[in-house]
């Protein structure tokens, strides 16, 4: 792969900005006058290459290639931008001139993708018949099917054999996060097929926390087993619809924990705060109520330790994460606040990143904003949580500190976990500030057996809807400038000015129908200006 060349002097800079006007219109002649006349292919990292790679100007792109133009410039950001928009053979001319072979992966996940959207089963079974690898390029495109409702896109895929457990975990969990019960029903029909049961925990959990009964009743099966996975994001008091799918599970012989389906004390059984007077190491005793179930214990020893006058700095973070666990940040916010605010400084100092979690959990993300220091910042958690609140506040420099820091950690990170939470951040700020292919790339290679699995495989749909979005702006953007070029003498008056109108009813009817897919806050944070 060729290397970015030095930054190159601007040399004429009005001959430049033209030569670059001239690659988006893929106006040749424009470009021959500019570089006559002094302009620089390689200013700004090959920008006229890259202007002219994302709109699919093919002969502007081979005219540039013909002139030395770099295709591999700032990590082949042309090649990627053209995969993104399926521009088949820009991709395949960059990549021979030295791009990264992997837009070409890229380009087939959205030509996957773009015929998923679209309901063009012709055209998934030509991409599949030609040759495609499903072992590469067959988890995303279950996914996508998963979250859009594709339901003969899903089979398509499944009679094709995409039958690794965690890509059928990974899509059942998506198809169940959104509601898609028709793509759930062909997950599950296929089963059969497979040498043992599907695990369903992540989307019964996904279907517990969005209260969705109905789809419950297609997820069950006599005598599964769940795992933690299932529970997770469950904390009482519980509302009525999610106790009664607990009680639904518990009869057909789900164990499910004692906490969720006992009702809530309105009496203290603990006994009285004096038996843990003049006692050091309580955190550790309230992990371990915690980990075994004792909800009722472990509150009360909560209470006992934040009404104290002076806090271990391990207690009051491991008091914070209890309630975290098995009760209700909301609830216990004025508590943990007054708490907080009667340390010592030096206290205060080593549970800045607990508060930070904390506020981050309850998305509050002025007070969680106080406790971001960045040079202290170093658990890939935390790292986390202060990218997610500058990202929040729109706090770019900062934010960009937060992505070198994770850089850095990552390629250190053992741990899955870690790893996980580390190119979530990175993800999610690659794709505040535009970076999509970065961002996509990130999300590829994040660990699918970790919590943050389901972001890295929805981002990566969301990022290709964004895509279509920022087409269908564009196009929305050319047909309120253009003018009627006036009606032919054959046709009647006022033809050429509906076909104009009725282009815009369907490209508005196209718009509204992502919205439904990626709501107008979410694109922000995936760096889309609606305006």
């Amino acid at each position: 792969m060729k290397k970015n060349p030095p930054a190159c002097p601007e040399g004429n800079s009005q001959a430049t900005q033209r030569l670059q006007k001239a690659a988006q219109r893929n106006d040749i002649a424009a470009m021959e006058r500019a570089l006559s006349r002094g302009a620089e292919i390689h200013f700004k990292n090959d920008e006229a290459l890259f202007a002219a790679a994302s709109r699919g100007h093919t002969r502007a792109v081979r005219w540039l290639m013909e002139r030395g133009a770099n295709a591999a410039a700032e990590n082949s950001r042309a090649a990627f931008e053209a995969a993104h928009g399926g521009s088949r053979q820009i991709v395949e001319l960059l990549v021979s001139k030295g791009a990264d072979p992997k837009a070409l992966k890229v380009l087939k996940d959205f030509e996957l993708y773009a015929a998923i959207v679209s309901d063009d089963t012709a055209k998934l079974v030509s991409l599949i018949k030609g040759g495609i690898d499903l072992r590469e390029h067959g988890d995303f495109a279950l996914c996508a099917a998963a979250v859009t409702g594709n339901a003969a896109a899903a089979d398509i895929l499944l009679d094709e054999g995409v039958f690794l457990f965690d890509r059928l975990d990974v899509a059942l969990e998506c198809a169940s996060e959104h509601g898609k019960n028709a793509v759930i029903r062909v997950l599950l029909d296929h089963e059969e097929e497979l040498p043992m049961p599907i695990d369903r925990s992540r989307a019964i959990g996904a279907v517990l926390r969005e209260s969705r009964s109905n789809t419950l009743e297609l997820l069950l099966r006599d005598g599964m087993e769940l795992g933690a996975p299932a529970f997770a994001g469950l904390n009482p008091p519980l509302k009525p619809g999610q106790v009664e799918m607990l009680q639904c599970l518990a009869q057909i012989g789900v164990i499910v924990p004692e906490n969720l389906l006992r009702q809530p004390r309105t009496r203290t059984q603990f006994g009285t705060s004096l038996r843990f007077a003049h006692r050091v190491g309580l955190g550790e005793e309230l992990a371990g109520y915690v980990e075994i179930g004792m909800r009722v214990d472990a509150l009360n020893l909560v209470r006992h330790i934040l009404a104290s006058e002076r806090i271990a700095p391990e207690d009051f973070s491991e008091a914070v994460r209890a309630v975290g666990v098995i009760s209700n940040h909301q609830k216990w916010k004025p508590i943990i606040e007054t708490a907080y605010e009667r340390q010592s400084l030096r206290t205060k100092r080593k549970t800045r990143v607990c508060m930070l979690l904390f506020y981050w959990a309850l998305n509050d993300w002025q007070n969680a904003f106080r406790f971001i220091s960045i040079r202290s910042l170093r658990e890939p958690p935390a790292l986390l949580a202060a990218m997610d609140t500058l990202i929040e506040l729109d706090e770019p420099g900062r934010a960009r500190r937060i992505a070198t820091k994770c850089k850095a950690a990552l390629k250190k990170a053992p741990d899955c976990f870690d790893r996980a939470c580390l190119i979530e951040a990175l993800a999610r700020y690659c794709a505040r500030c535009g970076d999509w292919s970065e961002a996509y790339a990130l999300w590829q290679d994040a660990p699918r057996n970790e919590p943050f699995a389901i972001n890295a495989s929805i981002g990566m749909v969301e990022l290709y809807v964004m895509k279509a979005m920022q087409v269908l702006q564009s196009e929305l953007r050319l047909l309120e400038t253009s003018r009627p070029a006036g009606d032919l003498e054959i046709s009647l008056p006022g033809n050429e000015q509906g076909r104009i109108e009725d282009a815009r009813r369907v490209l508005l009817k196209l718009k509204s129908g992502l919205k439904r897919i990626v709501p107008l806050d979410r694109q922000k944070k995936l760096g889309f200006d609606p305006k």
